[in-house]
């Protein structure tokens, strides 16, 4: 399935932004591409796993997007998934299932640890 690349301006830091730091995180051609046409992951075997996968497909790349653009906006402060549950109104395992699949791409890395709203420790996520 090859679907549309996405506005690339969500991934652009405005002129005035821009550093030598922004410069080396925009999304190449590759990349852009593999966020869009990256099929979710499911358990191999399981029915139920694969009709979820295709399920979300179409709608995956566009929370890939939304995803990393709000983990860039978030800058080196980051976002941990429940920060990221709560901006984009994703459930946890919509949210965490887009990020670990940012992550895999190479796309984010782990930059620590902070407090969610229960008090626990959650990874914050910032883009590479």
């Amino acid at each position: 399935m090859n679907h549309a690349m996405p506005d690339l301006d969500l991934f652009s830091t405005p002129p005035e932004m821009e550093d030598k730091e922004s410069r080396k995180r925009k999304l190449t051609e590759d990349q852009a591409s593999e966020l869009v046409d990256k099929m979710p992951p499911f358990v191999r075997g399981s029915n139920t796993s694969y009709s979820a996968a295709q399920f979300v497909r179409s709608e995956a790349p566009n929370m890939r997007v939304a995803v990393l653009g709000f983990i860039r906006l978030m800058g080196s402060h980051g976002a941990t998934d429940e920060e990221v549950e709560n901006a984009l109104g994703f459930k946890h395992q919509t949210a965490s299932a887009r990020r670990n699949e940012l992550m895999n791409m190479g796309l984010i890395k782990k930059a620590g640890t902070r407090k969610t709203e229960s008090g626990c420790s959650a990874d914050v996520w910032v883009q590479k």
